[in-house]
């Protein structure tokens, strides 16, 4: 029990101190910019976990991949309609 709960407070601290290291980068990103030095020679980049996320884009995805289910769901109404079903066959019994 001890060595679990010692192992959560070690790992509770993990998420800030990610999230201060890309503050860091992104502050020093800007300075670089703004005084024409290049701050990161000697940094490594990190994985950039910032993003946001195009509505316009999702939505017009959305709508394209209902379009592409609907017609697949209208040739395959269409493909079961213009086929009679089959009969089922009967299996062997295996003893």
């Amino acid at each position: 029990m001890a060595a679990t709960a010692k192992l959560l407070r070690e790992t509770k601290v993990i998420p800030n101190l990610i999230f201060s290291i890309e503050q860091y980068e992104k502050f020093l990103i800007t300075l670089s910019k703004k005084s024409k030095v290049n701050l990161m020679q000697h940094m490594k980049l990190s994985t950039s976990r910032d993003f946001r996320i195009n509505a316009a884009t999702l939505d017009a995805a959305l709508q394209e991949q209902d379009a592409s289910q609907q017609q697949s769901q209208e040739t395959s109404q269409e493909a079961t309609v213009d086929t009679p079903p089959q009969p089922q066959k009967k299996r062997m019994k295996t003893r």
